[in-house]
């Protein structure tokens, strides 16, 4: 079996995806509501999640919009969760889930619109990630960062990020916007030079 995760990264395993799954969860929801919003006014029809986790964002977007959308998770424990609370979605055809990571994408094509919520930040080379992700991101597409905002938030820590903290060599060859969303939420947006 592959490895989908870097040595470096935080692993998500058995007790630790039931732990996400109940007490992160409950607290996560209301942001997803905002996210959710935020992802719809770009009007995507094909979407790729890169660590989708247990599925909760996919549920709510996929009761919103009639987007394909893809699902790439390292953890076969989250994946187990998302397949659960996903049945209907999967069955229909609608979404589709893969193990596989931000360096390890199992599937084929483009996407108008590749998003990670609240996972960047474990990621220990996110920064080497973005350069591969990117080639996945259809013309015209975009690939949207959401993470908590160590720039306005009221908590800076680690499982947050700063626009500082992204290095010019790593953005140079892309269109990259900030966007510091309610809720102490920064989007990312990345978007290919025009061809």
């Amino acid at each position: 079996m592959a490895e989908y995760y870097d040595p470096k990264d935080e692993k998500f395993g058995l007790i630790s995806s039931y732990l996400y799954r109940y007490f992160a969860e409950p607290f996560l929801y209301r942001y997803h509501k905002l996210i959710v919003s935020e992802i719809l006014n770009y009007n995507p029809s094909k979407i790729l999640d890169i660590g989708s986790g247990t599925g909760l964002l996919i549920k709510e977007l996929s009761s919103k919009t009639e987007a394909e959308i893809y699902a790439v998770e390292p953890s076969k424990f989250m994946i187990d969760i998302a397949k659960r609370r996903l049945k209907k979605e999967i069955s229909s055809g609608r979404v589709k889930i893969y193990q596989g990571s931000s360096r390890n994408i199992p599937i084929k094509g483009k996407f108008d619109l590749i998003i990670t919520t609240f996972s960047f930040h474990h990621w220990s080379n996110k920064f080497d990630s973005i350069p591969y992700i990117m080639n996945f991101v259809a013309n015209g597409g975009l690939f949207l960062i959401f993470d908590y905002d160590n720039d306005y938030g009221k908590f800076k820590n680690s499982h947050g990020l700063s626009s500082k903290e992204f290095p010019e060599t790593i953005i140079k060859g892309y269109e990259v916007n900030f966007k510091h969303l309610p809720r102490s939420i920064l989007e990312i947006i990345l978007k290919n030079p025009e061809l």
